[in-house]
């Protein structure tokens, strides 16, 4: 290579190492700004504070407040020891539905038009209730209203009165009456998936009373008057016979326009039967009953007992639904109907036709 030709290269060598030496600077600047920008926004990111985008500008706008109703009233807060029982609803339940409750999967089933249900029995919507434990009504008259029981009641005096009033309990028998004319009304009582007994065992008058979550509904051995009542969500345990309503000795009961619905295969919705002692003057009239192994058991006393121990049993004008098994009860709607002391008539299934 010529002299005057190494020269032009050194010289062009040297142009180029100046036009590196003057950009290098401004773009190492420029990349360790990019550097911390992206450094900044992963450190948002990682701590939950993202740039807002213009979407989020949009959602993050505070929400005007309607021009007719106005802001969103703030929540009350309930207290502790009171609650108000809630706007009462057509059953989801089970309400199987349970309507309001479930047992075992299956439970009350959507109130047929007319009968008893989560919108007429039961605490009255708005009806404010103060929390208490285990009671017992000692006073003559007494009147236990508005009451959320956790626990047992006991009545152990004439002529009292509950009503309004949720009971939730785990006891043998939830409600026990020891006395004479107690009057039970537009109350819950709920069993909390034990198979203990709602109520019982005598001289009362229940109306428009629901009971859920249950073994056995009423235990009725006498003087009762049941009407415009529900029943519903069976608890089934070892060695449980659940009925909605048990009747095994005494007489004088009446079992009128109630909803009983016992999802499982036994044992029914009524059961009448000298198990205990004589029955007698008993009537299932004008009620919807469905479930068990049979719905109603009719009281016929076992071969070889005495044929008076059961007389003056009245199964008139039931309905039979279909809502549980084809036949009412998983084997049929009525058994044990057909002796002496036993007058069955009127008694259909939902679509009217005879059992």
């Amino acid at each position: 290579m010529s002299p005057s030709l190494r020269e032009g290269d050194l010289a062009g060598r040297s142009r180029r190492r100046s036009l590196l030496s003057s950009w290098r600077v401004p773009a190492l600047a420029l990349a360790v700004v990019l550097v911390a920008a992206i450094g900044v926004v992963a450190w948002q990111r990682s701590t939950g504070n993202p740039e807002p985008t213009a979407a989020d500008v949009a959602v993050q706008t505070p929400r005007q407040a309607d021009p007719v109703t106005g802001p969103t009233p703030s929540p009350t807060l309930t207290p502790i020891t009171s609650s108000t029982h809630a706007t009462r609803k057509a059953p989801a339940k089970p309400k199987v539905s349970a309507s309001r409750g479930t047992s075992g999967g299956s439970g009350g089933s959507p109130s047929p038009a007319g009968w008893p249900g989560a919108g007429n029995t039961g605490v009255p919507a708005g009806v404010k209730l103060r929390t208490m434990g285990d009671v017992s009504l000692n006073k003559t008259g007494e009147v236990l209203s508005g009451a959320h029981v956790k626990g047992c009641v006991t009545v152990n005096a004439r002529n009292v009165v509950i009503k309004n009033s949720l009971i939730e309990g785990t006891c043998d028998t939830i409600v026990t009456n020891n006395s004479t004319n107690l009057t039970i009304q537009d109350t819950e009582i709920d069993g909390l998936t034990s198979d203990s007994v709602a109520l019982g065992f005598a001289n009362f008058t229940a109306k428009r009373i629901e009971i859920r979550h249950i073994g056995d509904g009423v235990r009725a051995n006498g003087n009762i008057v049941m009407t415009d009542s529900w029943i519903h969500s069976f608890i089934s345990k070892a060695d449980t016979h659940n009925d909605g309503v048990q009747v095994t000795e005494g007489s004088g009961v009446v079992i009128e326009h109630n909803r009983i619905e016992n999802q499982l295969e036994q044992t029914s919705a009524v059961m009448i039967g000298a198990d205990q002692g004589p029955v007698s003057d008993i009537t299932i009239r004008d009620n919807l009953l469905a479930g068990g192994g049979y719905a109603l058991y009719g009281g016929k006393p076992r071969e070889g007992a005495d044929p008076s121990s059961v007389t003056g049993i009245k199964l008139i004008d039931n309905r039979f639904s279909t809502t549980f098994f084809p036949q009412g009860g998983a084997f049929g709607a009525i058994a044990y109907q057909d002796f002496p002391g036993c007058v069955s008539q009127g008694n259909t299934m939902v679509d009217g036709t005879p059992v």
